[in-house]
């Protein structure tokens, strides 16, 4: 229950502005000194929310485990991913990957299958198929990775990793790598891959984490304009709290790499410039090998 007090309190001190801001003013020599206070109040929030963003771009660019070889999958740029090929960890036939998101990108899944002909299926309920090449060697899913099962206000259809995994009658296959770049909804997600038994068959998780709040495009000077609603509907205290809940699960950290276009200017820090999204990979050091 500790954990959850510094999210009470944020969501508190946010309501409280809200309130004030919404509020009727009468005279404002009268209100004056709420007026203050209220400035206050958002300049704690604001600082609060910058050591958040300290706190996680720390976290994430500290390796928790080695990896003594690695190898992107992908071209070398923002759209390439790493996984670790230690003898313990290198895809071997019969392997199994799953991916999430992809706007019809395919470039991971076909070096993953031209390097080590695994099962490969993407999932992505964003787009329509119509008009789209579905690469040899690929099954491709018009399905979301979620926290439960259900259709979105979109129409998607959504699903848990338990769910696709007995759909797919996968649930005695371990899954070599699990790739996650689903836009903010890897907060709904993990948790659940974390709560179910599904968690213990998946051997590398690489995911691009969008930590904080939304994002709305570049500004001028070339940082990122930010939203007031967060990714994932999760404030980051819930956000911070999901990534250590992966390495209490076995998952480790052996690579990550920043967005550089995602780039956020803080306030109150004397280290005034953070990156909000990262590319991650983990290992599973409790699985069996």
């Amino acid at each position: 229950m500790r954990r959850y007090i510094p999210v009470v309190i944020l969501n508190a001190m946010l309501l409280l502005a809200v309130i004030y801001i919404l509020a009727p003013k009468e005279e404002t020599r009268v209100h004056f000194g709420k007026e203050q206070e209220i400035l206050n109040l958002t300049s704690d929030i604001t600082i609060m929310e910058d050591s958040l963003y300290l706190e996680y771009e720390r976290y994430v660019t500290t390796l928790q485990t080695d990896c003594e070889h690695i190898s992107r999958c992908e071209p070398s740029n923002d759209a390439g991913y790493d996984i670790c090929i230690d003898s313990a960890y290198v895809p071997t036939q019969p392997c199994l990957v799953y991916s999430f998101g992809s706007h019809f990108h395919f470039g991971f899944e076909n070096d993953v299958y031209r390097r080590y002909n695994c099962e490969i299926h993407t999932f992505d309920p964003s787009m329509p198929i119509a008009g789209h090449r579905i690469p040899e060697g690929i099954n491709f899913h018009l399905i979301g990775l979620s926290d439960f099962d259900h259709k979105s206000i979109f129409g998607w259809n959504m699903k848990t990793l338990s769910s696709i995994r007995t759909l797919l009658n996968h649930n005695s296959k371990v899954l070599d790598i699990l790739k996650i770049d689903i836009e903010g909804d890897e907060w709904k997600a993990i948790p659940q891959i974390l709560a179910s038994v599904s968690n213990k068959y998946i051997k590398q998780l690489v995911i691009e984490i969008h930590f904080g709040r939304r994002t709305n495009g570049l500004k001028k000077d070339g940082f990122m304009s930010y939203m007031h609603n967060y990714w994932g509907d999760a404030n980051p205290f819930v956000q911070l709290d999901t990534l250590k809940q992966l390495d209490k699960h076995g998952f480790k950290i052996f690579r990550s790499y920043k967005n550089k276009r995602a780039k956020l200017q803080l306030h109150y820090s004397n280290e005034n410039i953070v990156f909000t999204m990262h590319v991650v990979s983990l290992k599973n050091t409790n699985i069996s090998t």
